[in-house]
This record gives C-alpha cells, structure tokens and sequence, in this order.
C-alpha cells in the first residue's frame, strides 16, 4: 500500500530570528534616544532664551525707572547732594536694595524701582554705581547687569551750583552810560554771556 506524505497547500514561511528582534530593538532605542535628546535641547534652549529675554527686561525696566526719578528730580538729599551723588565711590560699588530705598522718598516710585533693580539672588538687574565727570561736570554712572558679560551703563549728570550766566553788561558807544569799561549792567547776573550794544552806548539788550 502506497502512503503519500502530506503537503501544505502554501509554502512554510522563514521565521524571525532571536537576534534579528534584538538587533531591530536596538535600532529603535538609538533612535528614540536621538529623539529625546533634541527634544531636550529644543527646551533647554527655549528655556535659556525666556530667561534672557527676562533679564534684558529687568535691566531695560531699571534703566528707564533710574532715568525717570532723575529727569522728576526725586532723590533724596544727602548732605546737600543727590543721595547717588553723594554716595557713590570713585570705584565700583554694588548698590542694595536698601540703598536704593533710601535714595527716593516716594514710596510708589520706591517700590518700583527695587522690583527692578539690585534683585537680590538674581543675575539680572544687579546695580552698580561710581563717580564720574562729564563735561567737567559731575556726574554718577550706574550700571546694570543684564547677565554674566553683559551690561547697560547709564550716566546721570548733577548740575552744579552757583549763578547763571557771567561776564559783565558791557555798553559801547559814545554816550553813557559807558566811560571807561563802560559797565552797564552791574555783573549781568543772570545772564548767558556779555549783553553788548553799540551805537551810541545804550545798555545792552541781552543778558548785561
């Protein structure tokens, strides 16, 4: 008796091997790792641009909130200067919020400007201030960190004291008044310069 052996009516399939899925995982895991990593150097970077953004703001707040006490003429006096003024050291100093509390009276303008300046624990709006001459004139510069190696100065001039104008009210001329030096005017003060007229000696129109 003939026995015919049995065949599939589709052929047998090669299946996977052990190593073939092993190999394939790991292909996988290298790149979800890949993935991964740009994903977290995607939000560390979003995360160090927010923060400069942040501080380029405080530094730009404490730069216009310095400028604005100046410009309104809110300091305090400290024997007889702006407390800045007289406080301020030739060299770099670090200005505290303490300080800057005692340097305006204003409780409202205050406030606002230790929110923005010298922040204690923080790298951005840090406060430094020294001595300085502009024009001959005195003068105090601040400084306002923005972050490690970055910085806004800020220079605020004092006007000074004394009289306005100088020189003396010269009258030229034939007539008086006006012999010899010809003093019209006394010293001309106030004045901006020598109030000179001509022609037959009136006193001048200017500031003499």
């Amino acid at each position: 008796m003939l026995i015919k052996a049995f065949s599939p009516p589709y052929p047998r399939e090669r299946g996977v091997t052990l190593i073939e899925i092993v190999l394939t995982l790991a292909l996988i895991g290298l790149g979800a790792s890949a993935v991964a990593s740009l994903l977290v150097g995607g939000l560390n970077l979003n995360q160090t641009n927010n923060q400069s953004r942040e501080a380029v703001r405080n530094a730009a707040s404490c730069y216009e909130t310095i400028l604005a006490v100046h410009e309104t003429d809110q300091w305090t006096q400290s024997n007889s200067k702006p407390a800045p003024q007289d406080e301020c050291t030739p060299a770099w100093m670090d200005v505290s919020s303490g300080q800057l509390e005692g340097w305006v009276n204003n409780p409202t303008v205050k406030t606002a400007l230790t929110n923005v300046c010298a922040i204690s624990g923080q790298q951005s709006g840090e406060l430094e201030c020294r001595e300085e001459a502009v024009a001959s004139e005195s003068a105090t510069q601040f400084r306002i960190t923005v972050n490690a190696g970055r910085s806004i100065d800020l220079i605020v001039p004092w006007s000074g004291g004394g009289d306005e104008g100088g020189g003396n009210g010269n009258a030229g001329g034939n007539g008086t008044p006006g012999g010899g030096n010809g003093n019209a005017g006394g010293n001309g003060n106030p004045g901006g310069g020598n109030g000179n007229a001509g022609g037959n000696g009136k006193p001048g129109r200017g500031n003499g």
